[in-house]
């Protein structure tokens, strides 16, 4: 078997139970950094299918949760790191900035009148804290590289995550009845 065909298999017979094993190690239970976490796993494992035959590896599930638990590792660490390292006034300076991106969003996206106000307070309850520490970061124009180095993530995963908060973001935009 060749690696990308191991690789495809290792992915959907493990990626349930490595999430599993990754939300109960990790110190944020949000869903979307156990979802990097697990990318990043599998990223570490592409990697390694380039310059290694991975189906001469004795026991790859073994390895693979040994990559999760190493990702783990450095999330935690990363997540200590980043709580000490960015302080609440800077935050919030970040979340309600008279100019966010929140509303720049909006305005973007939407065509005809309404209340920037009301429909921002419902939008911005779809993010959680990071995604908004993220969002702002990138939308204040950081590159994605910036950014992994302030939340001490892959710059990967941080170009990940930012897609699935725009998507998250359109996507509420669309189902709201202000626009």
């Amino acid at each position: 078997m060749n690696n990308k065909a191991l690789l495809e298999s290792l992915y959907l017979e493990n990626r349930e139970q490595i999430a599993i094993y990754i939300k109960s190690k990790i110190y944020s239970k949000e869903q979307s950094d156990v979802d990097d976490c697990v990318q990043e796993t599998f990223m570490i494992a592409i990697k390694k299918s380039l310059t290694a035959d991975l189906g001469e590896h004795p026991n790859i599930k073994g390895w693979l949760f040994k990559v999760a638990k190493n990702v783990i590792a450095k999330f935690n660490i990363a997540r200590m790191k980043t709580k000490e390292k960015i302080d609440k006034d800077v935050k919030m300076d970040l979340i309600i900035d008279g100019n966010d991106p929140i509303n720049q969003l909006i305005e973007d996206l939407a065509y005809e009148e309404f209340d920037i106000e009301t429909l921002r307070s419902e939008i911005i309850g779809v993010l959680t804290e990071s995604e908004r520490v993220l969002f702002d970061l990138r939308v204040k124009g950081l590159s994605f590289k910036e950014i992994s180095n302030i939340l001490h993530k892959t710059e990967d995963a941080v170009g990940s995550k930012y897609r699935r908060i725009r998507q998250k973001l359109e996507i509420r935009l669309k189902k709201s009845t202000f626009i």
